[in-house]
């Protein structure tokens, strides 16, 4: 239930005490696009907004004690805060004056059922209270679709229908309502999905699944279908949005030293705003060589 800011300035290290608020501990975070805010969402079932100067809290949401965030993402407008719950839900709120109490959408994500079982038991799981945790939502980068999953190897991608629309309008966002729609069909991946990243055209979907699988696939939007994409892509030629997944041109080599995997877990990049001179304590690399490449 405790957070840390790390002082870039000193060692990698070198951290002070940020916010300790929650009663249970803190598992997701998100950042405002644009304000000076964060959202955590915890295991006491809460969202707690935060200041980020004044490091207090503003205010907070709270869900059902069986419902616990698992998962933030703000859409790239700032309005709209997606939500994944550990009961296989996605709830959408609106982010208006600092405040997440308005409910937008909500979005129940089907679970994969076994083949394997026989036709009574599929139906039994069918109907039983078994969800998993959503351990991903990431939004086109024109907020008109987004995509999730959760630990059961199913992909799900929705489009959202805005007032005229326009997801830039607020009042499209927040006077109006918003309508989710699921695809017809999911994405199979190989594995429990931990990572997604959406090209800045929003033609195509990288999946990063719990097994190190990158899968890419390729969207219409339009007729809400999708491809699976053999070859990989061209980075010269396809551009992606946002943070980096964990494999892949942007981060190879990070993690892996030159005498092979020394047991360490990397579970999380971001991009950062502007550039910094910063060695890696493996052979004294400098991550800030080639970064225009």
């Amino acid at each position: 239930n405790i957070l840390y800011k790390v002082n870039s300035s000193e060692q990698l290290h070198a951290t002070s005490l940020l916010l300790d608020s929650h009663y249970g501990y803190v598992k997701c975070l998100a950042s405002h696009p644009y304000e000076s805010y964060y959202v955590t969402g915890s295991d006491d079932s809460t969202l707690r907004i935060w200041d980020i100067y004044n490091k207090c809290c503003l205010s907070r949401f709270k869900f059902d004690e069986k419902e616990k965030p698992s998962y933030l993402r703000f859409s790239h407008s700032g309005y709209l805060l997606a939500v994944g719950l550990t009961t296989s839900k996605i709830v959408i709120l609106a982010w208006r004056d600092c405040n997440l109490s308005e409910v937008k959408a909500v979005v129940q994500m089907p679970f994969k059922i076994d083949k394997s079982l026989k036709k009574s038991q599929q139906r039994d799981a069918k109907n039983s209270d078994f969800t998993t945790e959503i351990t991903v939502i990431k939004w086109s980068t024109d907020d008109l679709t987004f995509a999730a999953g959760h630990i059961d190897a199913i992909a799900h991608i929705f489009s959202i229908k805005y007032f005229n629309n326009d997801p830039t309008d607020e009042s499209a966002v927040f006077d109006h309502e918003l309508e989710i729609i699921p695809w017809i069909s999911s994405l199979d991946v190989s594995n429990g999905l931990i990572d997604m990243q959406w090209s800045i055209d929003n033609q195509w979907l990288l999946t990063f699944t719990k097994d190190q699988d990158l899968m890419v696939w390729f969207l219409n939007r339009d007729k809400m279908l999708f491809e699976h994409y053999l070859y990989w892509l061209d980075p010269d030629k396809i551009t992606f949005a946002d943070d980096p997944l964990l494999a892949g041109w942007d981060v190879e080599g990070l993690f892996q030293t030159n005498v092979g995997w020394d047991g360490t877990d990397l579970n999380a990049v971001s991009l950062t705003t502007k550039s910094f001179k910063k060695t890696s304590p493996i052979d004294n690399y400098d991550l800030n060589k080639n970064k225009d490449k």
